[in-house]
């Protein structure tokens, strides 16, 4: 009986794996970076103590660590660090959202933000630029954050009716952050109507900007900008 349960427990202990970081290894030449080489380091959304929410090696025998916050593996205030130096190579603040994708030795980071995105105007997320980083004899590097054409999913009819009514003031009781985020959408499919409405807001609505709401509206004019450079 006692050698039963002795090979019982053995198979169980053996039978659990701890869980680790996410690690994607590339066929690392000698001299690479291993999994216990890749930590945090102080930064934003980090620190030195904190655990990665990735590791990634790339073929050169270099490697990455991600570290911040990671919520259904939508990422905020979050670094990328390189494992050999600590290194931060990019950041993201607290108000950005990010998924990533490790595929052909490439790191690419997708920011994205929530806008409506159908003739319902429903709203979902919408990637609207991309950061992507390699390595190079050993040094990650980043490409730097472009944006991504973001192509319209909402019909000219129902974009049309939007504006006019806007126009005509038909929208009083719709909330100013609803009008703020079809407006920017609209811009972004390159609608020249809504985006000069959107430079003009204060002549086609009686809401005052102020706190979440300005802080909604520069966003949005800093994006348009940012995407047409």
């Amino acid at each position: 009986m006692k050698i039963y349960l002795l090979a019982f427990m053995i198979v169980l202990f053996t039978g659990c794996d701890k869980k680790t970081t996410p690690e994607i290894k590339a066929n690392a030449p000698q001299g690479s970076v291993s999994q216990r080489d890749c930590h945090c380091y102080d930064g934003i959304g980090a620190t030195a103590k904190d655990s990665p929410i990735a590791a990634y090696h790339f073929s050169d025998g270099s490697g990455i660590t991600v570290c911040g916050f990671n919520e259904d593996k939508v990422l905020s205030e979050f670094n990328v660090f390189d494992c050999k130096t600590g290194t931060s190579i990019t950041e993201y603040g607290a108000t950005q959202s990010c998924t990533t994708a490790f595929k052909n030795d490439t790191l690419t980071i997708y920011e994205q933000a929530d806008f409506p995105v159908d003739d319902t105007w429903k709203w979902g997320s919408v990637v609207f630029a991309k950061e992507t980083i390699t390595s190079h004899k050993g040094v990650p590097t980043s490409s730097g954050k472009r944006p991504v054409p973001i192509t319209a999913t909402i019909s000219q009819e129902a974009q049309k009716q939007f504006l006019d009514q806007l126009e005509q003031q038909q929208l009083q009781n719709m909330e100013t952050d609803e009008i703020l985020g079809r407006l920017e959408i609209l811009a972004l499919y390159g609608n020249l109507r809504a985006e000069n409405i959107l430079l003009d807001f204060g002549s086609h609505t009686d809401d005052v900007l102020d706190g979440a709401y300005a802080e909604q509206y520069q966003e949005a004019l800093a994006r348009i900008k940012w995407m047409k450079h």
